[in-house]
């Protein structure tokens, strides 16, 4: 049994391999990140200001109940869940917002005191392994624009992407510090899904994984 996380810019192609993931892992669970019930999105890239802070505590609170879920289905079933981006990832956005000005200094440190409140109670529960898809600002933006040809996201300046790669950094250390496995995967022309589950069957988790 694992929890395993997909982490990656907008665009990097974390939802197809989380997907392909799923139906690789024997009686896994898949965990798809709520973009299509997210109330705020499009009002969201009209006016970050407005909107910011309201959705990154929308976001975090439905990840968090996803997470929780999660976890109550691994300790029932012994099964392995997989996150299509998570409840750790979700601060890179809100630290980019907040760094951009768009969310006030009261309202970042109130986020991440609601953070580190559930993250605390939650210690013990962090993800086995994070996946992190490793794809440049410029092919994302590309991505984006040419495939994926959401409304919403059309605007999406590639100044965005590029503040939230960096941050990705910090996550990843952040991670590995709370013992997670994180393993980091070049992703720029996209890759072998199968190269993937040999990474992770190599760790012991499953030795007869399935095509």
């Amino acid at each position: 049994m694992s929890l395993i996380v997909v982490e990656g810019l907008i665009g990097c192609g974390k939802s197809t391999l989380s997907k392909a993931l799923s139906e690789r892992i024997p009686n896994s669970r898949l965990f798809e990140e709520p973009v299509e019930s997210n109330p705020y999105l499009a009002d969201f890239y009209k006016d970050k200001k407005r909107w910011g802070l309201e959705m990154q505590f929308w976001l975090f609170t439905r990840r968090y109940q996803m997470h929780r879920e999660a976890i109550q289905h691994i300790w029932k079933t012994s099964c392995t869940c997989i996150f299509d981006r998570s409840l750790y990832g979700d601060a890179v956005f809100e630290k980019h917002l907040y760094l951009s000005g768009d969310i006030t200094y009261a309202g970042h440190m109130n986020y991440r005191a609601f953070r580190d409140t559930i993250l605390r109670a939650e210690g013990q529960l962090h993800p086995h392994k994070m996946i992190f898809l490793q794809v440049t600002p410029e092919e994302c933006y590309r991505r984006i624009k040419e495939v994926r040809r959401r409304q919403c996201e059309s605007e999406i300046p590639l100044e965005y992407l590029k503040g939230l790669n960096n941050l990705y950094q910090e996550l990843n250390r952040e991670m590995r510090e709370l013992g997670t496995d994180v393993i980091e995967v070049d992703w720029e022309k996209y890759g072998d899904v199968d190269e993937i589950m040999k990474r992770l069957a190599l760790s012991g988790d499953w030795e007869g994984w399935r095509k």
